[in-house]
């Protein structure tokens, strides 16, 4: 039987595969321009990135703000 340790570290490998297939899926919308993939992406990230333990832990979550501005006019190419 797997130490819980082993068992935990192959749920985190399996997790962050899962990760990178979705952001792999998403790259086409990410590509486009297209904001709900664009969301979806920074969430995966975000999901990955507590998987691997990357993630600050934030002392005032209220603060917290970004932004991510996306042209997708057409008439500067």
């Amino acid at each position: 039987m797997p130490a819980p340790r082993h068992e935990a570290e192959e749920y985190r490998q399996l997790q962050t595969d899962r990760c990178e297939e979705m952001l792999f899926a998403l790259q086409p919308g990410i590509r486009a321009g297209s904001p709900p993939h664009v969301s979806s992406a920074v969430k995966v990230l975000q999901h990955q990135a507590d998987l691997q333990g990357l993630s600050a832990k934030d002392t005032n979550p209220g603060l917290q703000a970004f932004q991510i501005i996306i042209n997708i006019d057409d008439q500067d190419r």
